[in-house]
């Protein structure tokens, strides 16, 4: 057996030490340490972007790990359909852009199930030129409409809202993009005031008419599972809401650190657009109904709503699904005390 010095002993044991620390370290934050994670599969709605920032944040400080969860971000985008991922169970939860998209597919007959909003305010709009603004419903008469293939729907909701005949608009389907105003394409695109990388075209010059501000109250990013998921995994999906509570609210108080974060896991973000996509993100985040009723809220009565607008317009393929069906407040119930917002916010 070969024999070390005194002095060889003690190095071996400090490299031991080390290796020891290592490998703590890389197991994220010290009160998930030796405790085995259980696989969290998380579809996103978007691209990474401000959208995601507060489970960029809970995954970067450890706060999925402290509530033992592995949790894997799915980017979304244009061509990934997030809800199939979900009702199909290959991932656990999901975040759907806009309230709508989630009551249309219980509608068609697809079990899944809000379970918090990340967003009490859509940050959808219709964007025009500051020089030639389109303030009112009433100004899209004779004016190009420009819409993506999913969108369509909310430009139909403002119109029937403000009792206009499809007709007296043109409507051009132009993507997810701003130039065509820029290029006088049309007159007005949809867009979200949160995402700066989609109205850089316009370089600030435009005026947004909000859906929120037109009566039209969607949620927005709202976190949904299947009822197969939530039955089998209760205890992992509000440990994944806790979590990702607190990723908010800890980038509500931090957005500087916050967005550092972000653009570190992102690298070709863009550092000051997401910024200022993050600041008016917060705005549409935290309000009068969160500090009441905590990060995430959504209630009944606004679900009904938005139930009740979109059965007048005839949206629902089956049978108009009940508030029951689309939202449960059980999730947030039992995750009242990680949700709460500080005075600060």
């Amino acid at each position: 057996m070969r024999k070390f010095s005194t002095t060889q002993g003690r190095l071996l044991s400090l490299v031991a030490v080390g290796l020891i620390m290592a490998t703590a370290a890389c197991g994220g934050s010290s009160s998930a340490a030796g405790k085995k994670l259980d696989p969290f599969n998380v579809q996103l709605v978007w691209i990474p972007s401000n959208e995601s920032l507060g489970e960029e944040v809970a995954l970067a400080k450890g706060f999925y790990a402290d509530e033992g969860l592995d949790v894997k971000l799915t980017p979304g985008g244009p061509n990934i359909d997030g809800i199939a991922s979900v009702a199909s169970g290959k991932k656990d939860v999901g975040v759907i852009g806009s309230s709508p998209s989630l009551m249309m597919a219980v509608s068609a007959g697809i079990p899944l199930t809000a379970v918090a909003s990340v967003n009490q305010q859509h940050p959808g709009a219709f964007v025009s030129r500051a020089s030639d603004p389109i303030k009112t419903p009433q100004d899209m008469i004779g004016k190009t409409i420009g819409v993506g293939s999913t969108s369509k729907i909310h430009l139909q909701a403002v119109l029937a809202k403000a009792h206009i005949p499809e007709d007296k608009v043109k409507i051009e389907i132009i993507g997810n993009d701003t130039l065509p105003v820029v290029t006088k394409q049309v007159d007005a695109a949809w867009a979200y005031v949160t995402n700066q990388a989609q109205l850089a075209p316009l370089k600030g010059q435009y005026h947004a008419m909000r859906l929120w501000d037109l009566g039209i109250r969607y949620y927005a990013d709202v976190i949904y599972t299947s009822k197969s998921t939530l039955a089998k995994k209760r205890a992992q999906v509000d440990a994944y809401v806790r979590a990702t509570a607190k990723g908010w609210l800890w980038a509500h108080d931090n957005l500087d650190e916050a967005v550092d974060l972000l653009v570190k896991a992102h690298p070709s973000l863009d550092r000051a657009g997401e910024m200022a996509g993050a600041k008016v993100l917060m705005t549409l985040m935290f309000n009068d109904d969160t500090k009441a009723n905590g990060w995430g809220t959504m209630t009944p009565q606004r679900w009904q709503e938005q139930l009740d607008l979109f059965d007048q317009l005839g949206q629902f393929k089956g049978k108009k699904p009940t508030v029951d069906q689309i939202m449960t407040d059980e999730v947030l119930k039992a995750t009242a005390d990680a949700r709460k917002v500080g005075a600060s916010s």
